[in-house]
């Protein structure tokens, strides 16, 4: 059986999407006679991501204000058909990454993610007690 891959997200509203590119264009400023290239992610609902294989997958938790612009690098400087990745709200400042798949890819992963200042430490969950 072969291992799931790709870079999959859930959205605060609660839909899993499951990336499947980029696309990019040119926005033309006719004032100030600049170009500038925006992106945008490409996807696809799904009902539910794949579970990992592994027993032990990677985890890391990075800030959620630039989730878009971290899997738009991951695109661009890694391989997604070599690992799987899912990315999941945790808190409102806080998602959570599952990563398994080759080592090299996602080491790549996370040194992306520290250079871009993303990563958090773990959130603390509260306890509640019942009386």
């Amino acid at each position: 059986m072969k291992k799931p891959t790709g870079i999959y997200v859930k959205l605060p509203s609660g839909q899993w999407i499951r990336i499947k590119g980029k696309i990019s264009r040119v926005i033309i400023i006719k004032s100030k006679g600049k170009k500038s290239i925006s992106f945008s992610l490409i996807g696809e609902s799904i009902d539910k991501p794949p579970e990992p294989t592994s027993s032990n997958p990677e985890k890391l938790y990075i800030s959620s204000f630039r989730v878009t612009k971290y899997i738009l690098r991951l695109l661009d400087e890694t391989n997604p058909k070599k690992y799987l990745i899912i990315i999941k709200p945790i808190t409102k400042e806080t998602y959570q990454l599952i990563m398994q798949g080759n080592s090299e890819e996602i080491e790549k992963a996370k040194r992306i993610a520290e250079e871009m200042k993303l990563v958090k430490p773990a959130p603390k969950i509260k306890k509640t007690t019942s009386s």
